[in-house]
C-alpha cells in the first residue's frame, strides 16, 4: 500500500531507512504530486550533520516505527542527482533523472504532475502544493504555493 498523505504526520522525527533498517538520514521534506497530491518523494537528509540531502522516490515505500522504509542502500541514496533549485521544487527534468537514476520508467509515472515539498517534518510545517498542472513541454521548475 503506498504512502499517503494522512501517514506523514506520524513521521517527525522519523529516519529514513533500508529494508535491513540501516540508517540512510533524518527524513527532510516530504514531496506531493501537484495532481494527486499524494506523497511522491522523500529529502533523507544525509552526510556530514545531515547538511546534505538526497531525494529517494516514494513508490514501494513503507513506514514502520515512524520510519520511512525504501528498497535502496545508503550509497545509491547518497550517489542520487541533487536537488538543483534550492526552493525545493523539482523540474520536469530533475523528475526524469531522478527516475532514470533509481530505474523506474518515466513513462510509468505521471507525466503530467508537477512536485512540490509538502512539509519539512524536521523543521516547519508547510502546505501541500494541490494547484495548476505545468505545460508538459515546461522545464521550468514548479513550485509550492
Amino acid at each position: 500500500m503506498p504512502i499517503t498523505e494522512s501517514d506523514l504526520s506520524g513521521l517527525s522525527g522519523g529516519n529514513v531507512v533500508t529494508t535491513s533498517g540501516d540508517k540512510i538520514g533524518s527524513i527532510g521534506q516530504i514531496y506531493l504530486d501537484d495532481q494527486t497530491g499524494e506523497p511522491s518523494f522523500v529529502a533523507a537528509n544525509t552526510g556530514l550533520l545531515g547538511m546534505s540531502q538526497s531525494l529517494i522516490p516514494l513508490r514501494d515505500a513503507t513506514i514502520r516505527d515512524g520510519d520511512v522504509v525504501v528498497g535502496y542502500d545508503k550509497d545509491m541514496v547518497t550517489n542520487a542527482p541533487p536537488l538543483e533549485d534550492d526552493e525545493g521544487s523539482l523540474s520536469r527534468g530533475q523528475q526524469e533523472k531522478l527516475y532514470d537514476y533509481y530505474g523506474i520508467s518515466y513513462d510509468a509515472t505521471k507525466t503530467d504532475a508537477a512536485w512540490a515539498p509538502a512539509e519539512d517534518l524536521g523543521t516547519t510545517t508547510g502546505d501541500a502544493t494541490t494547484g495548476g498542472h505545468p505545460d508538459p513541454t515546461d522545464e521550468a521548475p514548479t513550485t509550492g504555493r
